[in-house]
């Protein structure tokens, strides 16, 4: 199925992922300028990491020294488009969702600072996913002052298709009760196209283009269909009238030929996919994620 950025753009939640170096960070900012532009108030949303709680390309993207777990404001580089942005902290999603099912003054503290239960929380396989997703599934659902659209910078492939069943799994472990409600609804939410859209970014590269095609088998039918999108794609070059093999510039041009041509049998395999050029470096440029913001069809 052939998609575009029309497609998605009145979802409410935009879930952006993909094999690691795809470029998938600079595409979801790309994507929340695009949606900022249109006037929708935009969170863009990275899931901190327990083992690396430092580790994020968020800030650097929208030049800030550091992001936290509540939505703050920027203004994007560049432009005057202002948009909201939050790196989100697992223990602090877990001890949100508490004190909303529990809301009884400082529980979640209580249990949170406590090592054995908080040690016990950590290891519950797709919990951390579970309340993280819960949080931007509140925002968009619950919250009446809440984002008319979020983007999510998941994590690459493999830990996304976890994150992205984490309620529907939890909806099959707990059969009844608010987590059991909860998930339910998560899940619905997730798997429906007027609310959810999937972003997969790829490379012209055989590796990259395989994962994707994986990717979207596991995705399969209980999620919509996704917007992919192959970034870095050098163009096709006609062929030379005249050969110069001792020329530098002509051995130059003949590999970024050969390169093209590479780059689109590989990038065939991927039916409907929506091809972004490779953006070279160029004194005085608008930052990257703009000029890709302008290209996204």
């Amino acid at each position: 199925m052939s998609l575009d950025f029309s497609s998605i753009a009145t979802r409410k939640l935009l879930v952006v992922t993909g094999k690691g170096g795809a470029g998938k960070s600079v595409l979801s900012l790309a994507l929340a300028h695009r949606l900022s532009v249109m006037g929708k108030r935009v969170w863009l949303v990275e899931l901190g990491r327990k083992r690396d709680r430092e580790f994020s390309r968020l800030p650097e993207l929208v030049g800030r020294s550091k992001i936290g777990h509540e939505p703050a404001e920027v203004t994007l580089p560049g432009t005057k488009q202002k948009i909201k942005v939050s790196v989100l902290d697992p223990a602090l999603s877990l001890g949100e969702y508490v004190d909303l099912k529990l809301p009884t003054g400082g529980l979640a503290g209580m249990l949170l600072n406590n090592r054995v239960t908080a040690s016990f929380l950590e290891v519950v396989p797709g919990l951390p996913d579970l309340v993280q997703m819960g949080k931007l599934w509140h925002a968009l659902t619950k919250d009446e002052n809440g984002p008319d659209v979020v983007v999510l910078d998941a994590p690459a492939t493999g830990h996304a298709v976890s994150l992205l069943k984490a309620p529907a799994n939890f909806r099959k472990i707990t059969r009844l009760g608010p987590i059991y409600r909860d998930a339910s609804l998560m899940a619905e939410f997730l798997g429906d196209p007027a609310k959810t859209g999937i972003v997969l970014a790829s490379l012209p590269e055989e590796m990259s283009v395989q994962e994707t095609l994986e990717l979207q088998k596991l995705l399969g039918k209980e999620f919509p269909a996704p917007l992919v999108v192959v970034n870095k794609c050098f163009p096709a070059l006609p062929k030379l009238k005249s050969e110069n093999p001792d020329s530098i510039v002509w051995r130059a041009y003949t590999y970024a030929a050969q390169r093209g041509l590479r780059e689109q049998e590989a990038a065939a395999d991927l039916k409907g996919a929506r091809q972004l050029p490779y953006l070279f470096p160029e004194p005085g440029a608008l930052p990257l994620y703009l000029r890709l913001s302008e290209l996204i069809p």
